[in-house]
């Protein structure tokens, strides 16, 4: 629950997100190395308890999806920011032989 916290959840400072935000966020919570990661979703939020194993939300909240669109030699990772106003779904499963990992999801496909 730790890591998704720190991958995928933000506080808002601004919205929306644009590419130097996502650009500078990626590269913080190190996911730039060893390798540029090829999508990440932020979901803007003060606080978002995952303790549960399900959490479903009533109002949306601002979700940011940062894509990859290069690597530069001089730039490093280079990402293009889309902001949108989602429902959220967070659950947690247990994947084969590992530790229980948060998924999250568009709400278009029920919570189930």
């Amino acid at each position: 629950a730790d890591a998704f916290q720190r991958q995928h959840i933000n506080e808002p400072s601004h919205l929306p997100f644009n590419d130097a935000d996502c650009n500078t966020i990626v590269k913080s919570q190190k996911m730039t190395t060893p390798i540029c990661k090829p999508f990440n979703t932020f979901i803007q939020c003060l606080h978002l308890s995952t303790a549960q194993n399900r959490y479903y939300s009533n109002d949306s909240f601002y979700v940011t999806n940062c894509e990859l669109i290069r690597k530069d030699q001089q730039q490093g990772c280079v990402y293009h920011a889309t902001t949108v106003s989602w429902r959220i779904c967070i659950t947690c499963e247990q994947p084969h032989q590992f530790p229980s990992a948060p998924l999250s999801q568009d709400t278009s496909v029920p919570c189930s």
